[in-house]
């Protein structure tokens, strides 16, 4: 056994010989190069030992490298030592003190190797170079990736990658724009799955453009469909990247909702304003003749004896007089305001108005039922405007309904709130149109203006209520006017 030993240590030994005779390999060789008996005894070691480690190579021999390893790796390190195939190569990253003292990382390669010709007499030949600065940039390119991670998941507007017409990420920002609980809900998913069906082709229109150009597009706006069906205006830029060594595409999305919802809001206070200002200008115009014309009529009203012309002057009258209205009907719109606050008996005025507009009703072949809350409480309120808007929704229910049709009139109390609700059985409102309700000169109505329900909202909000409008296509239409108990500084 000592023999086969001896002739090991003698044949690694002439092989090192050799290597030293090659400048090339030894001189040049920017790695360092060791010899090693089966137990991992270092025999010869070539002169980058010197530059890499501060170590000549004299200093190494007879050595051993987990010596001079970190004790944390030096598990590592004894176990590439412990391989029995010699076709096996392994390579090991640990770290490695220098003379000097300090630690750096150090990758070395290790392979059984036959070391005689003739017997089965065996070592390891190692390969070791310095990777420190490899892995400070492997651990700078992973601190840079986890900042970029985090930035992307904190960030406000909605990042997301779709391939293939997948999604296959999303961030957190992504998750609540889409209403998902998991991100494992949407990706994985067709990206169309959660795009409005009415802006699907603009979609794939720009996707194919994206992939076509290899360009980043221009904002574009789309809506979108949500977990829960809520539709959201989104803003969306598109630009080509990789995922996974693939194309695919980054895109950028915005909610614009709110800011859709407020330049709507802009434009409808505009239209109000301007049709404010109009009907402002208009009454005055017409209110001066107007007078005239009525001062004037009253006058001669005693001459007209005759019972059949004096009918004549009675009619002008009642039209002077509801031209009148319908001028004071104006000036609301252009300055509402609650002038004769009093407190009113809403089961009473309601009764009053609907026992006004039932003749009208049996005319139309409409039946109205009221029904009251027995604890009702008086309102502050200017009781004539509110029977105004309340002849003008009974009136629609009646012109909505079909023959034999049912009006429903339900009064409540609601915590200190007084809720109206007048609901017919028409043909109902199309969602299109009843966004446009109450907007001036909007009507769904063949010869309608628009200033009727108009006025009625001008009248609501003056009371500090409101009224809302529900309706579905061939069931009917439900009108909700909510109205404050008392008018109090608070509400005004």
């Amino acid at each position: 056994m000592r023999e086969n030993n001896d002739a090991l240590l003698n044949h690694i030994k002439d092989i090192f010989s050799e290597l030293k005779q090659s400048n090339t390999i030894t001189g040049f060789a920017p790695d360092m190069i060791t010899l090693h008996t089966l137990e991992g005894k270092i025999l010869n070691v070539s002169p980058a030992s010197l530059p890499l480690f501060g170590y000549e190579p004299d200093g190494l021999a007879e050595g051993y490298l987990c010596d001079l390893c970190h004790p944390q790796d030096r598990l590592k390190l004894q176990d590439a030592f412990q391989m029995q195939d010699k076709q096996t190569v392994k390579r090991v990253s640990y770290r490695f003190r220098r003379k000097e003292g300090n630690y750096i990382w150090v990758e070395t390669t290790v392979k059984k190797v036959d070391q005689s010709a003739g017997a089965e007499l065996e070592g390891f030949v190692c390969i070791s170079r310095d990777i420190t600065k490899c892995i400070y940039e492997i651990d700078y390119l992973k601190e840079e990736m986890e900042r970029y991670r985090s930035l992307v998941e904190q960030f406000q507007e909605t990042l997301g990658i779709c391939q293939n017409g997948k999604w296959v990420y999303l961030n957190d920002a992504g998750l609540q724009l889409f209403g998902g609980v998991r991100k494992s809900e949407i990706t994985g998913q067709s990206v169309f799955n959660y795009v409005h069906e009415d802006n699907v082709p603009l979609f794939k229109e720009k996707l194919a453009a994206l992939e076509e150009k290899n360009n980043s597009l221009e904002p574009f706006e789309l809506k979108l469909m949500r977990h829960d069906g809520e539709i959201r205006q989104v803003q969306m830029a598109c630009s080509p990247t990789k995922f996974q060594g693939e194309p695919a595409a980054q895109v950028v999305i915005r909610d614009i909702t709110r800011e859709k919802e407020t330049e709507e809001v802009l434009q409808h206070t505009k239209k109000l304003s301007v049709v404010g200002q109009l009907a402002a200008g208009i009454a005055h115009e017409i209110r001066n003749p107007l007078t005239s014309i009525k001062g004037f009529t009253q006058l001669i009203q005693p001459y007209f004896t005759e019972e059949s012309r004096k009918k004549y002057v009675d009619i002008m009258l009642t039209e002077l007089n509801r031209i009148e209205s319908i001028i004071n009907d104006l000036l609301v719109l252009a300055k509402p305001q609650v002038s004769k606050i009093e407190r009113t008996d809403m089961k009473e005025l309601i009764e009053q108005t609907i026992h006004l507009l039932n003749s009208e009703a049996v005319l139309q072949n409409v039946e109205i039922f009221s029904l009251f809350d027995p604890e009702l409480e008086a309102v502050e309120c200017e009781s004539d405007k509110i029977k105004q808007v309340l002849i003008n929704v009974l009136k629609n229910a009646i012109e909505a309904s079909e023959e034999q049709g049912k009006i429903f009139v339900k009064v409540c109390m609601k915590k200190d709130k007084l809720r109206i609700q007048i609901a017919d059985e028409g043909k109902g409102i199309s969602e299109k149109r009843l966004e446009k309700l109450g907007e001036p000169f909007y009507s769904t109505k063949e010869k309608g203006t628009g200033l009727g329900l108009m006025i009625c909202k001008k009248i609501i909000e003056a009371h500090h209520g409101n009224i809302d409008i529900s309706s579905r296509l061939n069931e009917g239409t439900t009108v909700e006017i909510v109205l404050p108990i008392e008018q109090t500084e608070t509400n005004q």
